[in-house]
């Protein structure tokens, strides 16, 4: 399968980063975040980012952004598993409802992912029916696996699926059994620019479904409260304190979504392209 003329231009232009890493995006009065270094076998790719490419798995530096011990906000309610971390390309920020917060970009993770040797599928979609129903078009691409790495005050290391972090604001159920894939993000047009779109909206790894992010829960789950109630919020007891230091590891696996899918109520559209121009 040959890539969109889009996606080759995007490795073009990061492979020159390779030998030539970036500063910290980050503004420049925040608190820089702590950068691990790379395990043995694995190397920097980006500024905050690192491969493995035997054992085939891509990992990120950030933190927890949320206070999940604020008595005045006992429930966090989540729409991102990582976010970008807000500044001036990311003005908007979701780090109030994400439970790790990166410096990383999303065009460097997209593009670490298919130097691991994966290609993208295609982002979440929400169409209108004539009924005035939402239709839900999920995304497609290879299945990952997700785990959260992080290390106690007492040294004690700790590895957690994102699922143990999120549970139901009423039942206290863990969040629902599923898989994140491999989407990629959209390249739009923003102020004259064509931009990848992670990169403006800082939506890395979904749970809510924008259809901007890198990396999509399988099932999608509408953005806007008034079509989709939220119910999904951070499990307190099991979130480490704000700014705990977190690692983002993202596992290839040999699996892929099913790219025929159907939506909610309908069929998704075959013609659906990556690129909105």
């Amino acid at each position: 399968m040959a890539y969109s003329p889009c996606i080759v231009a995007l490795l073009l232009a990061l492979t020159p980063a390779l030998g030539t890493l970036g500063a910290d995006p980050a503004p420049p009065k925040a608190k820089p975040i702590t950068e691990v270094e790379a395990p043995d076998g694995a190397r920097k790719l980006f500024p905050y980012i690192r491969i493995h490419t035997q054992e085939r798995w891509l990992e990120f530096d950030g933190f927890v952004p949320i206070d999940v011990n604020d008595p005045d906000a006992p429930h966090v309610y989540l729409e991102q598993v990582a976010c970008g971390r807000e500044s001036a390309e990311i003005p908007a920020g979701k780090e109030h409802e994400s439970l790790v917060a990166t410096s990383a970009k999303g065009s460097h993770i997209h593009a670490g992912l298919m130097l691991l040797g994966h290609e993208p599928g295609a982002p979440v979609r929400w169409s209108t029916a004539e009924d005035g129903s939402i239709i839900s078009h999920p995304p497609t691409g290879p299945i990952v696996g997700i785990e959260l790495r992080w290390k106690d005050k007492d040294g004690q290391h700790h590895v957690h699926s994102p699922q143990e972090w999120i549970r139901h604001v009423e039942t206290g159920e863990p969040f629902a059994d599923g898989n994140w894939v491999f989407s990629g993000s959209l390249f739009v047009t923003f102020r004259n620019t064509e931009v990848y779109d992670a990169d403006r909206s800082g939506t890395l790894i979904g749970l809510a479904s924008f259809g901007t992010e890198v990396l999509s829960w399988m099932k999608p789950i509408h953005h806007e409260s008034g079509i989709e109630q939220p119910v999904w919020i951070a499990r307190n007891e099991i979130v480490p304190e704000f700014r705990t230091p977190v690692t983002v590891r993202i596992v290839l696996l040999d699996e892929a979504a099913d790219e025929t899918a159907e939506s909610s109520t309908g069929a998704a559209d075959p013609d659906q392209s990556r690129n909105p121009d």
